[in-house]
């Protein structure tokens, strides 16, 4: 029991290790993106969801609901329906999770 949590906590500190990883590279990329595109083109939103999604995975739920709210609004303004749809379900996620952990 004792070395399955050890593998366990490897495994959790590996994964946190490569999404902060990918979240810095991410910033970098939705940074060119704005300055080559606009602050609300489409591919700046895809990167934000994306970013949004990375934060839900790390349980920052301020972040990931902030980066979630401004894609869902780029889309919105483009009637990208299936991306708002994904949104809004990763919104009802975060809300649960929220929820739990505060029971907790």
């Amino acid at each position: 029991m004792l070395k399955e949590n050890r593998n366990t906590e490897a495994l959790q500190e590996l994964l946190e290790t490569e999404v902060n990883t990918y979240l810095i590279k991410v910033n970098s990329l939705k940074k060119d993106e704005k300055k080559i595109y606009g602050d609300d083109s489409l591919q700046v939103a895809k990167t934000q969801k994306i970013i949004g999604t990375l934060y839900l995975v790390k349980n920052q739920f301020y972040e990931s609901k902030s980066y979630l709210n401004k894609a869902k609004k780029i889309f919105e303004a483009n009637k990208f329906k299936k991306a708002i749809s994904e949104i809004n379900k990763k919104l009802r996620i975060l809300k649960d999770m929220k929820e739990r952990e505060a029971y907790e």
